[in-house]
C-alpha cells in the first residue's frame, strides 16, 4: 500500500478571488480591497487574490466565469472560484465569507485555476 499521502499535491492550486475595482479605487473599492486582503492572510495558503482594474488590460487570464460575463460587470465585482457574488455594490462581509468558506469546503479539485 502507498503511503502517498500528497499524491495530489502538486496539483493543488490555491482557490482565486477575483475583483474588478476602480482605477484608481473608489472608497468603496479600497474597503473591499482592504476586507479582501484580510481574507486571503486568514487563509493564505487557500487563497489566491487577483484584483482587476477597470479599464485596464489583464496580465493574468481570469476564470470562465469573469470572462462570461463580459461587460456586463460592475465595478466594484467579487468573484469567488469563478461564481459573481457580488456586482456593483459593496458586499454583506458575512456573505460573502459564507460564499468563501462554502466553495473552500468543497476541496481543492473544485477549485479553478
Amino acid at each position: 500500500m502507498s503511503n502517498d499521502i500528497n499524491s495530489d499535491s502538486t496539483n493543488f492550486r490555491p482557490m482565486r478571488i477575483e475583483i474588478l475595482v476602480a482605477s484608481p479605487p473608489t472608497s468603496k473599492c479600497k474597503s473591499i480591497l482592504g476586507w479582501m486582503k484580510e481574507m486571503i492572510q486568514k487563509n493564505p495558503d487557500r487563497l489566491k487574490l487577483d484584483i482587476y482594474y477597470a479599464g485596464m488590460q489583464l496580465s493574468i487570464t481570469p476564470t470562465q466565469g469573469y470572462q462570461a460575463e463580459g461587460k456586463l460587470k460592475k465595478v466594484p465585482s467579487i468573484f469567488v472560484n469563478g461564481i459573481c457574488a457580488t456586482s456593483g455594490e459593496v458586499p454583506d462581509f458575512e456573505e460573502l465569507e459564507r460564499i468563501i468558506e462554502s466553495e473552500l469546503s468543497r476541496g481543492h479539485e473544485f477549485w479553478l485555476i
